[in-house]
This record gives C-alpha cells, sequence and structure tokens, in this order.
C-alpha cells in the first residue's frame, strides 16, 4: 500500500508571498535545507513540466547519506502550477539503494486563513526505505523555515539569508560600521578605497543607508545576536553601457570565509530577479580581489562579462545573471548565469537565434580532461602486454558550440561532487555494482572546465553519451536542464531493473526525463 504523510503549518503571510517561495528557486534553496544540511540548487524551472534537481550535504559525516556517504540529492519536475493556491511535484532521490528509490508526488495547498495562510504538504509514494515519521518531522522542519523565511520578510523588509540577515539600517549599528569602514584591509579589499577616518565614516553612512527606496544599503546582521557584522544591498550602475542595478557586500574580517556571502548573494539575486523583476542583475569586484570574485563565479555561478574602468584606475570584473536563467538554474541559486545559447534554449519562446553573438562564431570543439584510467584491462581490446608502451588510458569529454546551439559529448568518470581539486593530480577509487574497483587520477572537474570557457552544464543545448559505462556518465546529473539526445534501446538498458554491467546509474538519474 503507497505511503503518504501530511504536515500543516500556519504562516503569517499572504499566500501571494508563500506561494513565491515555492517556486522561488533562492527561497527553496534557503527553507528546504534541514537543519545540519548545506544545499545546493542545481537546477530550479518553475514552470509545468520545468525539472529541479537538488543536493543536500551533511555538515557532519554520517554515512547515511541516500545518494553518497554523506549526500542525498534528489530530482524532479514541477507536474501543476496554480498561482497562489496549488503547487504540484513530483521527485525522486538518485540512490543505488532500491528501497530509496521510487517517484512521491509533493502537493502544497494553499488557502487563506486568519492573520495569513495555511499550509499543506502531503507527500505521496514514499519508497520503502524511507521512514514516514523521519520524512514528516523532515517536512515539519522545512515548513516552519518557509515560514520563518516569509514571516521575515514581511516584518520591516527583512531578508533572511541563513545564519544572517540583511536588514534596514539602525543607529545601533553604527559603531560596528565605522569599525569596518576605518579597517585598511575590509575597504581595499572590498571597495578598493583608502580606510575612512571617523568623520569620513559618518559622511558615508549617513549618504549610502539613506533607505529611501530599495536600490540602498541595509544592515548584515547575525540572526543569532542581531548584532551587526556589514552592510550590503543594492546601487544603480551603468558598467555595461546601460542602466543595470548591482548587488554586493562587505563584512568584517572576522566574518570572512563562513560563507555569509554566498547567501546573501543567492538571496539578493532571486529578490532581483523574482519579485522585483529586473531582467538582470550585475555585481563586480576589482580584479585582485580573488576571494570576491570565488563568490561571484564560483559560488554563485554567474557569468563574466568582462573589466571595465569606469573611472581612471578604478577597475571592476563585472559578473551577471538574468532573469531567464534565474527561473531555470541556481546555485542554492547556485548557477545563476547568463545563458551563453539564449537563442537555441529559448527557441521554444520564439527567440531570435541572433540575440546571443557568442554563437554566431564559426563552429569550435572544446576538449576537456576528464581523468586517466590506471592500470587498464587491455585485454579488453584484444591486446597484450608487451604491444603497449603504458596501461594508463586518458578520458575525454568534448563540447560542441555551434551557431544553433551546444553539444556536451561524453560527462567525465568520476562526479564532481565525488572528489575536491587541490592543484595536483587525485587518485580517485570508483566502486561498480558488481563491487569491482577502478582508478582514475582526476585533475580538474568538469564544472571548472567549463567555467574557464565561459560555460556552465546548465547553459548546455544538447548532451550526449557516446555509451552507457561508468567512465562515460559521471555528470550526467548536471545536465539535466540540456535535452538528452539518446536511442531509445540504449536508455532502455540504462534504466531497465537488470541493467548491463559497467553502469552507475545514481551518476545519470536526473536524465530520465530529458529526452
Amino acid at each position: 500500500m503507497p505511503v503518504a504523510t501530511r504536515t500543516a503549518r500556519h504562516v503569517k503571510a499572504p499566500r501571494a508571498r508563500v506561494y513565491r517561495a515555492l517556486i522561488e528557486a533562492g527561497s527553496v534553496g534557503t527553507w528546504v535545507v534541514p537543519i545540519g544540511m548545506t544545499g545546493v540548487v542545481h537546477a530550479f524551472d518553475a514552470r509545468e513540466g520545468g525539472q529541479f534537481r537538488v543536493t543536500l550535504t551533511y555538515d557532519e559525516p554520517t554515512g547515511m547519506g541516500k545518494t553518497t556517504a554523506h549526500s542525498d540529492t534528489y530530482h524532479g519536475r514541477f507536474v501543476r502550477l496554480q498561482r497562489d493556491q496549488l503547487v504540484i511535484e513530483t521527485m525522486e532521490f538518485e540512490s543505488a539503494n532500491p528501497a530509496m528509490c521510487g517517484q512521491m508526488t509533493v502537493t502544497f495547498t494553499l488557502t487563506d486563513t486568519s492573520g495569513g495562510t495555511e499550509v499543506v504538504a502531503v507527500h505521496d509514494n514514499l519508497p520503502q526505505g524511507i521512514s514516514p515519521s523521519d520524512n514528516e518531522t523532515g517536512w515539519r522542519m522545512a515548513l516552519d523555515k518557509l515560514a520563518a523565511l516569509v514571516e521575515a520578510e514581511q516584518e520591516g523588509g527583512i531578508l533572511d539569508c541563513g545564519d544572517v540577515i540583511l536588514r534596514p539600517y539602525e543607529e545601533r549599528d553604527h559603531e560596528a560600521i565605522v569599525t569596518i569602514l576605518g579597517d585598511g584591509g575590509v575597504m581595499q579589499r572590498a571597495l578598493d578605497e583608502r580606510p575612512l577616518l571617523r568623520d569620513d565614516a559618518d559622511r558615508f553612512i549617513l549618504d549610502h543607508f539613506r533607505l529611501r527606496d530599495r536600490l540602498e544599503l541595509g544592515t548584515v546582521a547575525l540572526k543569532s545576536t542581531g548584532l551587526a557584522i556589514g552592510f550590503s544591498g543594492f546601487r544603480a550602475c551603468g558598467y555595461l553601457g546601460e542602466e543595470d542595478i548591482e548587488f554586493g557586500w562587505v563584512l568584517g574580517k572576522a566574518h570572512h570565509g563562513r560563507g555569509y556571502a554566498t547567501r546573501l548573494g543567492q538571496r539578493l539575486i532571486a529578490r532581483a530577479l523574482g519579485a522585483w523583476t529586473y531582467a538582470r542583475v550585475l555585481a563586480a569586484c576589482h580584479p585582485l580581489n580573488v576571494a570576491s570574485e570565488h563568490v561571484l563565479r564560483d559560488k554563485l555561478q554567474m557569468q563574466f562579462e568582462g573589466e571595465v574602468e569606469p573611472r581612471p584606475g578604478f577597475r571592476r570584473r563585472v559578473y551577471s545573471a538574468t532573469r531567464w536563467m534565474g527561473e531555470r538554474v541556481t546555485g542554492g541559486v547556485a548557477a545563476l548565469a547568463l545563458t551563453l545559447a539564449t537563442a537555441v534554449l529559448t527557441s521554444f519562446c520564439g527567440a531570435d537565434s541572433k540575440a546571443d553573438p557568442r554563437l554566431q562564431a564559426a563552429v569550435r570543439l572544446y576538449v576537456f580532461d576528464c581523468g586517466t584510467l590506471e592500470r587498464a584491462d587491455i585485454s579488453r581490446f584484444r591486446l597484450k602486454a608487451e604491444e603497449v608502451a603504458t596501461i594508463r588510458m586518458s578520458v575525454a569529454c568534448f563540447l560542441v558550440v555551434h551557431p544553433r546551439g551546444t553539444l556536451m559529448w561524453d560527462v567525465g568518470a568520476v562526479p564532481d561532487t565525488e572528489w575536491k581539486p587541490t592543484g595536483s593530480a587525485v587518485l580517485q577509487r570508483v566502486v561498480l555494482p558488481d563491487s569491482q574497483q577502478r582508478e582514475v587520477t582526476m585533475v580538474k572537474p568538469l564544472g571548472e572546465q567549463l567555467r574557464d570557457i565561459g560555460f556552465s552544464a546548465g547553459q548546455i543545448t544538447y548532451v550526449a553519451l557516446s555509451h552507457y559505462h561508468w567512465d562515460h556518465t559521471a555528470n550526467a546529473n548536471d545536465f539535466v536542464s540540456s535535452t538528452w539526445l539518446v536511442r531509445q534501446v540504449e536508455r532502455d538498458a540504462m534504466f531497465a531493473a537488470d541493467r548491463p554491467a559497467l553502469l552507475l546509474p545514481a551518476t545519470y538519474a536526473a536524465l530520465r526525463g530529458a529526452f
């Protein structure tokens, strides 16, 4: 008999705001993540038939993950969206454990109640390996976070950003912000300015924290104590030759490296592209500010637009996120990026393929290093040991860039999520379903190599696999937004109960509905 759970929560906010939190990637990346875990939203296309994919990683190793020992990845599809009333979605964990697999349906129903909205979440068809009581507890925690998120934003313009909040400036914040503005390391690193004396700092605060409209700065404060640790917000800019808005942040040195900037960026992008309906939002950093550029490029996965010098001696590296990509892909809004293949990827909406000049050049072929197989079994190629000089085999992946779109051919041997680059060769062991082990030497993740040339997985038009063996499918789940080119007979074999050998289904589970 199918197992279901039902969880309800009263939220002190109107239905429209609650509904937006269910379909905005930035909001989902905040409230859906359980306490003790970190979330990454790989893909998020909030329209009927649109797909999403999320990974939740335990902050402390537990060995209890459904996808890997320490993480749960699930993918799904929006089935029905009824504005401000109903969200129905299907989802499935990516797991090699059959007890954790199976398509579930989640239905969110929103109704008006006194002082707010009644949210009911019904979770149908739980897999055998998932405890109904644990599932109900998890959803209760999620709805509590959902309520906290939208209720906080109702009160005084507060933006919930995980461990920190962005709120209107208050007089009690004055000394903390003056101290930050007087810190040479912070000012030169974040604002490319000299440290400010108190009078100058007072003037800066007066000029920038007027809060007369939404394009001004607010205070970044610790949620636990309310103490100010920096400031963040928006301002108008013209870096790309037209009027845009830019977001940024300045945090005290004691609070660097804690993920606060990433969460701020995620929420600010979601706010600008979602509730405020801007078409594009920019962020910029000094060319030598490696830490901030790492957040923009790698954490928020924004698109690099170029380096500008709006005034002599004032240089900025500019990154962008667009409304269309904000709806389709995030990095906890983790992949908000300017689509490189806008014309092709939005052709269903009648877009002009000439809109993106980067697809107008001659056909280009990029070859990526996706690892080296160690001690390859040469007998499979009908060769003898004395006939070969080495038994190491390269693993290559290819990107074709064509005026009509992009094609990714093969996606590697080791998932990017399964290892951390060190700048040197890293030996990885891959365990196959029959317990055989393979060794692969890795140097650079596929996703990073794509970003080096200005692309991301979420921007690729088509993905194709030369065949379905494990050393060709590793990062296939990252291409859930692409159209999968595959023969029916091969697809059937990949998802059959009795699969051929040398397959790792967890690496391509998200492609089930992508062809």
